[in-house]
């Protein structure tokens, strides 16, 4: 359990080391990093609870959560958006450094619901019988990168979830990552 607990830790902050990237500039891009970087910094501490349940073996626990990205930065030169990361599972601190995303290496931003997200990382780590259930309802914007570790961000809204997904893409495209998609 508590690997899976550290597993989810480093999985949302996506730590590592950033790729050097040439400098970065086009209209709608200071927006857009602008935009990401305020809506995940009014975030503030997110705090919930989540419920598990290993359907194995009928066993139930909970666990309480408090993540938060801080220090949140967009450095447009780079197209990347740097943050704070800090996680607390059950009073302890798993996780507190520095994350960040790089634009021109994602290849594809996606929105989950905590559950999901929990369900995907306890899989991951050989537990496919868990599931849990969050409360209260917490949302995450996954950004997956053509190399490297993914990086993860929570949010109270689904709804600002997937305005700032789309601009992720956005920045994404502008940064030279995903390419737009045909209609």
């Amino acid at each position: 359990m508590k690997c899976v607990l550290v597993a989810m830790a480093v999985a949302m902050i996506g730590a590592g080391a950033a790729v050097a990237q040439a400098p970065r500039t086009g209209q709608g891009l200071d927006e857009t990093l602008g935009f990401i970087r305020d809506k995940t910094a009014q975030q503030g501490p997110i705090n919930y609870a989540a419920a598990t349940r290993d359907s194995a073996d009928g066993r139930s626990w909970s666990n309480q959560f408090s993540a938060e990205a801080s220090n949140v930065i967009a450095d447009v030169p780079t197209c990347h958006l740097n943050f704070h990361w800090h996680t607390v599972v059950d009073g302890k601190v798993i996780f507190d450094g520095e994350g960040g995303i790089p634009f021109g290496m994602v290849n594809q931003v996606v929105v989950t619901s905590m559950d999901a997200d929990i369900g995907r990382i306890s899989a991951e780590g050989g537990h496919p019988t868990w599931t849990s259930n969050v409360t209260p309802a917490v949302w995450v914007v996954t950004t997956h990168r053509t190399s490297g570790p993914s990086n993860s961000l929570d949010f109270r809204d689904r709804d600002l979830a997937e305005r700032v997904a789309r601009a992720m893409r956005h920045a994404a495209q502008l940064c030279g990552g995903t390419k737009a998609e045909a209609f």
